[in-house]
């Protein structure tokens, strides 16, 4: 570290940390604000069953529509990227899946593949949206399935990015941590953040500035117990990935009934999810191909969403989108 940056570094740290995490909230909450202008996004609320869900909608008058469902922890906004570029040919819808960001967060409900199913599809209809493309990442990737199983009439093409949904009861996964009582989800620390974005990328981290890295880490170590809480009434008790009741949390056996064109993304490097799942899974779907990024980690759309999108699109052309 060059002698600037070092003294750079210690006037940071001579900050208190409330105020570096009380001016990261004023800088992440404007950062949001123009990402959303940038992408022509309008924020709105959609009443379903159970609560509210907030989405963002993005309308260029285009043809297709694509939906797009974010991983555990995460949130509609961290899309932008990605979403920036698929803008220019697409309608989008990103919604905030129920337990996270600004949607509905009910302490009684069980937040498995099957309550997320039955919410989005309530939100599909209240918004009044009959055909487009969907795409998930991680738990938005299992939800997707999940989706598709029970609309097949509205989705049009699937794309599942390191998803949820489907398990390998003998390979390592973060599955095999979760039922033995590591939960990832739950941070204590920055260091223990830091750890946590490592498992998550592989090479290529987002930029974050350090004041708004200061409320994005805090921000997430403050929802450790509620991620608990949600992955703790999921797995109701289950402790071995050979417990009976595994099978009602996975969709090994309800992949063969997806009918749409199927498109499976994999980071050669996720530490979650080991990457072999894509050629598995796309052996029990049919109209699916696989395809496996090199030096990525568990989400492509964020880590490099440029081959992301290139990728995405060329699978949207070859059905004639």
């Amino acid at each position: 570290m060059s002698n600037g940056l070092a003294i750079i570094r210690r006037c940071y740290e001579k900050i208190p940390p409330d105020s570096r995490r009380k001016f990261g909230k004023i800088l992440f909450d404007s950062a949001v604000k123009t990402r959303r202008k940038i992408l022509g996004a309008e924020e709105k609320s959609t009443k379903i069953s159970d609560g509210y869900v907030s989405w963002l909608h993005v309308d260029n008058h285009c043809p297709e529509t694509v939906l797009f469902l974010h991983g555990f922890g995460d949130n509609k906004d961290n899309f932008f990227d990605a979403a920036r570029l698929l803008a220019k040919n697409y309608n989008l819808v990103i919604p905030d899946l129920p337990g996270f960001g600004q949607s509905f967060k009910p302490v009684d409900a069980v937040y498995d593949l099957p309550a997320y199913g039955k919410w989005l599809s309530e939100f599909l209809e209240s918004i009044e949206l009959d055909e487009f493309h969907l795409a998930g990442n991680s738990l938005g990737g299992g939800i997707a399935l999940q989706l598709t199983l029970l609309n097949p009439d509205k989705v049009k093409t699937l794309t599942v990015i390191d998803p949820a949904g489907f398990v390998g009861v003998d390979d390592d996964s973060v599955y095999q941590e979760l039922v033995s009582g590591r939960n990832i989800f739950k941070v204590n620390s920055a260091q223990e953040f830091e750890s946590f974005m490592d498992r998550v990328f592989c090479k290529k981290r987002p930029f974050i500035p350090p004041f708004i890295k200061d409320h994005i880490t805090h921000d997430f170590i403050s929802r450790g117990e509620w991620h608990e809480y949600m992955i703790a009434t999921t797995l109701s008790g289950v402790t071995s990935l050979r417990d009976d009741r595994v099978k009602g949390l996975s969709l090994n056996e309800e992949l063969p009934k997806i009918g749409v064109p199927t498109l499976i993304l994999w980071g050669d490097n996720d530490t979650l999810f080991p990457h072999k799942w894509a050629h598995e899974m796309c052996t029990l779907i049919p109209n699916s191909q696989a395809h496996v990024f090199s030096d990525m980690g568990h989400s492509v759309q964020m880590e490099r969403p440029s081959h992301f999108v290139s990728v995405y699109e060329t699978f949207l052309g070859a059905q004639g989108v």
